[in-house]
């Protein structure tokens, strides 16, 4: 369902050239949701009256998004689907990328890298997909050596960590077949 309504506003954002400010607006709101217990409480109780809620939600929102981002919201909360904006977001986001031939790759590494290690790994992931690379990079010392990379459904383990779990899964499947 998220992926229908999601698909619609891309249309009407992307129609309009505001899809950027639409994708950042949804991506907002998305967080305040997780970020926010008053604001979550809002959007997601069932039996706040439709119009109470359309009030606070246009209250917290007007002049803060797009007329395209609150027009949605609303029909959001006419329909009793404003639990669904994170998803939306997420699926908003996708079709973005998709659209603009982008891909997210998430890695993590035991250590900072280097400007020229950042740059010769997104180059060479551009060059392997064919996407313009979006990367963020996390540091996490279970790692211990290499980089973990996560790109949409896609996990590649180059770390040492994943190299001796590997290592160790082998040398006891070979022990456990004599």
């Amino acid at each position: 369902m998220a992926r229908r309504y999601a698909g619609a506003l891309f249309a009407v954002a992307l129609n309009a050239s505001r899809l950027d400010q639409v994708v950042g607006d949804l991506q907002s709101v998305a967080e305040a949701v997780h970020s926010s217990p008053p604001f979550a409480q809002v959007i997601r109780d069932p039996v706040m009256p439709q119009p109470r809620k359309q009030q606070l939600i246009e209250r917290v929102l007007q002049g803060k998004v797009d007329d395209i981002s609150l027009a949605f919201i609303r029909l959001l909360v006419e329909k009793r689907r404003e639990e669904i904006i994170p998803d939306v977001a997420e699926e908003l986001l996708a079709l973005r990328d998709e659209y603009n031939h982008t891909l997210r790759v998430e890695a993590r590494v035991a250590a900072p890298l280097r400007d020229d290690e950042r740059q010769s790994l997104i180059q060479s992931l551009e060059h392997q997909t064919g996407y313009r690379i979006e990367f963020s990079v996390q540091i996490d010392p279970n790692v211990l050596g290499g980089v973990w990379l996560r790109m949409g459904d896609t996990v590649i383990d180059g770390s040492v960590r994943g190299n001796l779990e590997r290592m160790r899964a082998l040398l006891w499947s070979d022990t456990e077949g004599r």
